[in-house]
């Protein structure tokens, strides 16, 4: 017969019980956002999360975490145009594509967040958009070589 493995419990002290919560409490999207839409700087934020949880906050933890929450408003906010541009060009899909006032599209990749929060995204290259309106016959034609008849 085998012998049954003992399991441990994963909570044995204090402490792990309060990075749990410390955790948790970081990462709630419901606490930190009012608070850091009160433009306050992060010493002032850990210390009122200290006050309202009682849980001692890391600055660096902490910057992460509302630096996550700002991207993931400007990735919301952005979604609807990455999602039309990508309908349009699958060439430059999961770049974010803009079009210009010139009639150009710029894709974009990568997100760069400046030191007061504003988003700032970096343009790797502008492209043109052709639209190649073949003849109905050319494009039987392509179609065959394609598929290698």
């Amino acid at each position: 017969m085998k012998k049954k493995k003992k399991t441990t419990s994963f909570l044995k002290d204090e402490e792990d019980i309060k990075e749990i919560q410390l955790l948790e409490a970081v990462q709630n999207r419901a606490i930190l956002e009012p608070l850091e839409k009160q433009g306050l700087s992060l010493g002032e934020l850990q210390s009122k999360l200290e006050q309202t949880k009682n849980i001692p906050v890391k600055k660096s933890t902490l910057a992460h975490r509302i630096s996550r929450l700002r991207t993931a408003g400007l990735v919301r906010k952005q979604y609807r145009q990455i999602h039309d541009a990508e309908k349009r060009s699958p060439k430059y899909r999961g770049w974010r594509i803009k079009q210009q006032e010139n009639g150009t599209y710029s894709a974009e990749l990568g997100f760069e967040i400046t030191k007061n929060g504003e988003s700032a995204l970096k343009t790797i290259r502008t492209f043109t958009e052709q639209k190649t309106d073949l003849p109905r016959k050319e494009k039987k034609q392509k179609m065959k070589k394609k598929e290698g008849r």
